[in-house]
């Protein structure tokens, strides 16, 4: 099989380059084998949702911008594993029946073994001043009950729930079903007692 390289594409790819060692990465010294560790310069792709959107895991890395208007808009991940990353941006808030949700690959599944959110969701009340919520999942509890950390709500007026524009998910695959959540949801309601976002 031929292999065609555009070297002046992977040129100027590379921005520069690390620190050269030696093989077994020590300081390097004269005669030896040099290991040079280039730094690319990198772009993410970016996938615009507005329906309902299932991600595999070639789409790693990518900013999704979420147009969650619609009711029951869902954005499906791709089965959890190590290193897998995905960065939710709300481009157009969630509809205010809160039915938009970022769902698992085994979403509705009972039980230990399925995928499942852990982290932090994060909530502020955009129109009031300093009231802000957060909701804590420990990844022990989410683990032994994933059917109660499958999901994440984006609401645009919830109470216990946000997804205005300017939301933001961030998720990252730990292990084989856990993903870490850090998310910052904005809302126009009232804020209950406690967030909900992760369920």
């Amino acid at each position: 099989m031929a292999i065609k390289f555009d070297f002046n594409k992977m040129r100027t790819a590379v921005k520069g380059w690390l620190v050269g060692t030696d093989v077994a990465g020590g300081t390097l010294t004269a005669g030896e084998q040099a290991t040079y560790i280039p730094l690319l310069s990198t772009g993410r792709q970016v996938i615009n949702v507005s329906a309902d959107t299932t991600l595999y895991s070639k789409d790693s890395g990518a900013v999704v911008c979420w147009d969650a208007s619609t009711n029951d808009t869902d954005i499906t991940l791709p089965p959890c594993a190590p290193g897998l990353h995905f960065t939710i941006l709300v481009t157009v808030g969630g509809h205010t029946t809160g039915g938009s949700q970022v769902i698992t690959a085994t979403n509705g599944e009972s039980g230990a073994g399925y995928d499942y959110f852990f982290g932090s969701y994060r909530m502020t009340e955009t129109d009031t001043v300093d009231q802000f919520h957060s909701q804590i999942v420990v990844k022990a509890t989410a683990a032994a009950a994933p059917e109660d950390y499958d999901h994440i709500i984006c609401d645009s007026n919830g109470t216990a729930t946000g997804g205005q524009v300017g939301s933001i998910i961030e998720l990252y695959g730990t292990d084989n079903n856990g993903w870490y959540v850090s998310a910052h949801m904005q809302t126009s309601g009232t804020l209950a007692a406690t967030a909900a976002g992760i369920a």
